[in-house]
């Protein structure tokens, strides 16, 4: 049970750092426009996501892809892939600042 809850704790972190950059609610609609987004930008949000995804975990776009496909989540795909839950939750948190840091100098510029 205590695993189950992780992994959708770590699901939701996921999509939560995928929608900061966006907003939740936006002059678009709801979580960034997605629900009006052409079939190209749905798959570009996935495309980036998939980079992201893969990037963190030091695996393949390939890899994650068809991990996604067989129905795994991110804490599965980082598990077979030797990584512990608590260190994947630590590299989304390093990730998350890294991004907000980015985004902060950006708007210092």
């Amino acid at each position: 049970m205590k695993k189950k809850y992780i992994a959708y704790v770590l699901a939701v972190a996921v999509l939560g750092v995928g929608l900061a950059g966006a907003g939740v609610a936006s002059a678009h609609g709801w979580f960034g426009g997605m629900a009006s987004a052409t079939p190209e930008e749905a798959a570009a949000r996935h495309t980036a996501m998939f980079q992201d995804q893969a990037s963190l975990l030091g695996v393949s776009v390939d890899a994650v892809k068809n991990s996604w496909a067989e129905g795994k989540t991110l804490l599965e795909i980082a598990q077979a892939n030797g990584m512990t839950a608590d260190q994947l939750a630590q590299k989304m948190k390093d990730a998350h600042l890294a991004k907000i840091k980015t985004q902060f100098q950006t708007l210092v510029s």
